[in-house]
């Protein structure tokens, strides 16, 4: 079994980037997305061959999964996930970086080992805790040995997952630089119950 974990496209909260993104549901594809989400597909189209397409519910993820699909070319379904959805930043979305991350601020959120939550919003520990036991279920109960299957959804949420199925220490979970439709590659075998190939932050698209 092949998981790809895809980061959506550039989009607008990608581009103001001094403000904090998190969930920001309204956050729509830049026309940069739109072709990084071209591109994805036309990639796939030549090397992998998916056999569905899972895509969190907030509207920059679905457009890069419906651009994805177009130009994969191919007669496949896309099914939303609303436990795919990025981390909740709460009360924090759309304030500026500077005013909320401050030292004193940053050191208590890195010390925490992702039980910090933010006002209104979700610790890492809860985004792990809604979108791991989907993932869980369908490798166990729901995805076959031959599936390709493409995962769209968030940086954040998506490393997240790649720490909670590798075990690696927490501190080193903001360190996976995943690129807009960039993506982490995962091979599980079922026979053996593990993860038996893992290649970490793919972000170059030709």
């Amino acid at each position: 079994m092949e998981i790809y974990l895809i980061r959506h496209g550039q989009s607008q909260s990608n581009i103001n980037n001094h403000l904090i993104g998190g969930r920001s549901p309204g956050s729509k594809l830049s026309e940069e997305g739109r072709l990084q989400g071209k591109k994805l597909g036309e990639f796939f189209k030549e090397n992998v061959n998916p056999t569905i397409i899972y895509s969190s519910s907030l509207v920059r993820a679905v457009d890069t999964a419906l651009i994805f699909k177009e130009n994969l070319d191919k007669n496949i379904d896309i099914e939303l996930i609303h436990e795919l959805a990025e981390l909740s930043q709460g009360e924090w979305e759309g304030k500026a970086r500077s005013q909320i991350y401050t030292d004193k601020q940053l050191n208590i959120i890195n010390s925490s080992s992702g039980w910090f939550t933010p006002p209104g919003g979700e610790s890492q520990i809860m985004a792990q805790l809604r979108a791991i036991p989907w993932l869980v279920n369908c490798i166990h109960n729901k995805w076959k040995s031959e599936e390709v299957v493409v995962i769209i959804a968030h940086g954040t949420l998506i490393n997240n997952l790649v720490q909670f199925i590798l075990n690696f220490d927490r501190s080193f979970t903001h360190k996976l630089e995943i690129d807009n439709c960039g993506y982490h590659y995962l091979q599980f075998d079922k026979k053996t119950s593990a993860f038996t190939k893992v290649r970490l932050c793919q972000n170059k698209i030709s």
